[in-house]
C-alpha cells in the first residue's frame, strides 16, 4: 500500500516549480522506515534518484554486495546522515537498516 502526498510531506512548501523534489521525497518515502524528515535529508545530499543511482553504482564498482551488506560499506552509505527531529532540537542519524533498505532498492542484484 502507497502512502501518499496529502497525508504526508507536511511541511515541503507547495511550489509549482519544487514539483519534482516533492515527488522525489515522496518516492522515498514508500520505503518502510523513512520520514518525510529522513526523505527531506536524504533529497537534500541526493537531489534526484539519479544522483543517488550513481552514488550507489560507485560504491558497487568497489565490489558491493548485498549478500554480505554487514560487511561492505555500501549498505551503510546513507547511516551517519543526519535528520532533524520534528518539534525537537538536535538531530538524529538515519541509521545502517533504514540505510540498507535505501541501498538495495537502487542496487541491481543478478539472479
Amino acid at each position: 500500500r502507497f502512502k501518499v502526498v496529502g497525508s504526508r510531506c507536511q511541511t515541503l512548501p507547495r511550489d509549482k516549480g519544487d514539483s519534482l523534489r516533492i515527488t522525489w521525497v515522496s518516492q522515498l518515502m514508500q520505503v518502510p522506515g523513512v520520514s518525510e524528515e529522513i526523505a527531506k535529508a536524504i533529497a537534500e545530499r541526493h537531489p534526484s534518484p539519479g544522483s543517488l543511482l550513481q552514488k550507489v553504482m560507485e560504491l558497487d564498482s568497489t565490489g558491493a554486495s548485498l549478500r554480505s551488506p554487514d560487511v561492505h560499506p555500501a549498505s551503510g552509505f546513507l547511516a551517519d546522515l543526519e535528520y532533524p527531529i520534528r518539534g525537537k532540537k538536535g538531530t538524529r542519524r538515519i541509521g545502517p537498516i533504514v540505510s540498507r533498505r535505501i541501498f538495495a532498492m537502487f542496487h541491481a542484484m543478478s539472479p
